[in-house]
């Protein structure tokens, strides 16, 4: 006969077990008692639902004392800001004294230049002079004094600011101590973190004391999505990659085949020479549980136009050495070739053979031998 040319599917057949797309032990953040287990066994919870509450007087005790030292500082806050308001009052009014004393000094000094000239032509006496000097004197002391004052109420203006900033930065502090203890006190409610999980473990009841990032107190999966693993074999490996071809039989699904692909691998052997591969499946329906056994039927690679020949047509010469016969001009002719596959039923030849060749497939012929070809009865 003749090679047949057909489309050839290389496969690999692996066991596996569905997993949970996510999953988790629940800790708590913080040490006490518990005090309410809101789900149990397979509870189904969405994201944000209450799991369980958890005692913290403790904590609740600093957060109350976190509030009071912010009332505290936020006090101090509103006298350093009164007494800015006071000093920049006083600096308004001190500013306020020193243009009345530079008037009084100005009309001291007029009244000054006039009786000077008044005591010239004799109009005034003296002693008109030596008051109106004084005049002039006491209304330039007053004006130092309201400049003195007005250094100090400023002083005190930048006092009470830097005591303001102060208290600003302690309500700043006691803020986010506030804010570090309320954090501390949500932990005491733990809530599910995934969209949508079921509870496959509740581990304590209420009134158990749990210590802080230790005890476990519920296992959570997400089973919305479930992922198929297996484990390839060194010689499939390389030729596994995401976005392959595979048919996934489950056992709870009897004998219903779910097509796939590869969603990712772990691209590197581990030490038993296996690489891990997974599927993404959709559970939406509910129907698949983590840890069930899956079978995948995997796509290695596809040919087409792959020369095929039964078996029983080949001969060896050695250890992966293969060859056929082939009628030639009436002889048995010995062709060397190189295999692709053989299963033992049909080999797919990777080269010596162009297609055309009239193959012994059966008999006891030898190299050489005389050969007539009889077409078959039809």
């Amino acid at each position: 006969m003749q090679p047949v040319r057909t489309s050839s599917d290389l496969r690999t057949s692996l066991p596996g077990r569905l997993v949970a797309d996510l999953s988790l032990s629940l800790r708590a953040r913080v040490t006490g008692y518990v005090t309410e287990i809101a789900v149990d066994h397979g509870s189904k919870v969405t994201k944000g639902a209450l799991l369980a509450r958890i005692d913290t007087p403790e904590l609740i005790a600093k957060l109350a004392t976190a509030n009071a030292t912010l009332s505290e500082a936020n006090a101090a806050v509103t006298n350093a800001e009164a007494q800015r308001q006071l000093a920049r009052s006083k600096v308004a009014e001190t500013e306020g004294g020193i243009a009345v004393c530079k008037a009084e000094q100005k009309l001291a000094e007029v009244s000054l230049q006039r009786i000077t000239q008044l005591v010239a032509q004799g109009g005034a006496t003296n002693q008109a002079l030596d008051e109106a000097e004084a005049q002039v004197a006491m209304a330039t002391a007053r004006g130092e004094v309201a400049r003195a004052m007005l250094e100090t109420a400023r002083a005190s203006v930048s006092a009470a600011t830097a005591m303001l900033g102060s208290a600003n930065a302690r309500v700043a502090s006691r803020k986010a101590e506030v804010a570090a203890a309320e954090t501390m006190v949500a932990f005491g409610q733990l809530t599910c973190p995934f969209p949508t999980a079921v509870v496959t473990r509740r581990h304590l009841d209420p009134g158990a004391l749990i210590k802080k990032d230790e005890t476990v107190l519920l296992e959570l999966s997400s089973v919305a999505t479930l992922r198929a693993e297996f484990h390839v074999p060194e010689r499939d490996a390389a030729l596994i990659k995401i976005g392959t071809k595979v048919n996934l039989k489950i056992d709870a699904l009897s004998k219903e085949v779910i097509p796939a692909t590869i969603s990712r691998t772990t691209g590197a052997l581990s030490k038993s020479n296996k690489m891990i591969a997974q599927v993404d499946i959709d559970n939406s329906a509910g129907k698949l549980l983590p840890g069930m056994f899956v079978y995948a039927s995997i796509l290695l690679d596809a040919k087409d136009g792959v020369l095929t020949l039964p078996a029983s047509a080949l001969h060896t010469d050695g250890p992966g050495k293969h060859y056929v016969l082939v009628a030639a001009n009436g002889i048995a002719k010995k062709v060397p070739l190189e295999l692709a596959l053989d299963n033992g039923i049909t080999v797919q030849i990777e080269s010596g053979l162009q297609g055309d060749e009239q193959v012994i497939i059966a008999g006891l012929v030898k190299p050489g031998a005389a050969v007539r070809i009889q077409e078959a009865k039809k």
